[in-house]
């Protein structure tokens, strides 16, 4: 794991198929009082995945803050935990 995951506390949420812009956007929607289903048609995303999500995000203290400090962009968060393991249900690339 690089510095830059390590110092952000960030890695209880790393998700390859989630990046910070779009937790940022998911947070600021649900924050403006838009339902989990809009924010899963606007962010082209199943309405249950975008829940689940919101679940994870919303118990993490300071996560705007965090989100902000690691940086918003598009890029997918690393697919490895903090220990360097593949999570449950996730492969490899061969």
């Amino acid at each position: 794991m690089t510095t830059r995951n390590r110092q952000h506390g960030l890695q209880s949420i790393f998700h390859p198929h989630w990046s910070p812009a779009v937790d940022s956007q998911l947070l600021t929607l649900r924050d403006q009082g838009v339902s989990l289903d809009r924010i899963a048609m606007a962010l082209i995303r199943q309405p249950k995945a975008v829940e689940q999500r919101w679940h994870r995000l919303r118990v993490v203290p300071g996560i705007r803050e965090k989100l902000r400090s690691f940086g918003s962009d598009y890029s997918e968060y690393p697919a490895e935990n903090s220990d360097g393991f593949r999570r449950r249900g996730e492969v490899s690339a061969p």
